[in-house]
């Protein structure tokens, strides 16, 4: 009895661990978190989204009312393609990945980037996010232009890094010109002001430098860009963030 419990265990182990497969199916209803509901019994958790930019709720992850109104109705009783081959299943079993859907995809979009285009999320590219994340990108620029959804709260706007530290806590973008870059053996730092002690900084692990590198980013010579940034600000000293991708970092300036 102990080994089938082992045994069990270790399968369970093992289907977390790996990455998801791609998978077909109906959408039968919609969780609320979001979630796929697919008839079968597979769930699918839509990644590379924030849902709230402005500190009422401030992880974000939840759908507002609105989002979340959206999602039923572009996927209810719907086909959904879930592109998730490079997703691990989190640890409660769920598929995580892109949802594609019917006339979305015959337009070359998935259902984050349809809720992006409407304003209803933002981008949060965390370390892994999907190949067609410039795409979502693209389609929040022109939201936020728009002043749709989400960003029709000042609240929700791009902060100064200047004023970073009254984001602290909660996922943001803030925007800014590097004073400084600075190195140490485990990390990179852009500092965007001249006391690292209180001002803005964010901070690249020397593992994920090379992830920069082959993307075109030559982190050194960021000193003087003026760039946007993602993430979820965290008090190390004065308000720091974590860049895991390229993708939480946008040019502004032209060189």
């Amino acid at each position: 009895m102990a080994g089938l419990r082992l045994a069990a265990l270790v399968a369970c182990a093992f289907l977390l661990a790996a990455p998801g497969a791609a998978a077909d199916g109906m959408v039968g209803s919609v969780t609320v978190e979001g979630d796929l509901a697919l008839v079968g019994g597979e769930r699918l958790r839509l990644v590379g989204l924030r849902y709230a930019m402005d500190g009422v709720e401030r992880d974000g992850r939840t759908p507002t009312p609105a989002a979340f109104e959206a999602i039923a109705r572009q996927a209810l009783g719907r086909s959904v393609h879930a592109r998730s081959g490079q997703y691990r299943r989190d640890r409660y079993g769920r598929l995580q990945g892109e949802a594609i859907i019917g006339e979305l995809a015959e337009h070359g979009g998935s259902l984050q980037r349809s809720l992006v285009a409407a304003g209803l999320a933002v981008v949060d590219p965390g370390p892994d996010p999907p190949p067609s994340v410039a795409t979502w990108l693209a389609a929040e620029a022109e939201a936020r232009a728009a002043r749709r959804g989400i960003w029709s709260a000042p609240s929700s706007m791009p902060v100064a890094a200047d004023d970073a530290a009254r984001r602290i806590g909660r996922f943001a973008l803030v925007e800014g010109r590097v004073m400084a870059v600075g190195r140490s053996a485990e990390q990179t730092f852009l500092n965007f002001g001249p006391d690292r002690r209180t001002d803005f900084t964010a901070g690249i692990e020397s593992a994920d430098r090379r992830v920069f590198r082959a993307s075109g980013i030559d982190i050194k010579r960021l000193e003087g860009r003026r760039v946007r940034l993602r993430g979820v600000l965290r008090r190390w000293n004065g308000p720091f963030m974590d860049l895991e991708h390229p993708a939480q970092l946008e040019l502004l300036d032209a060189q």
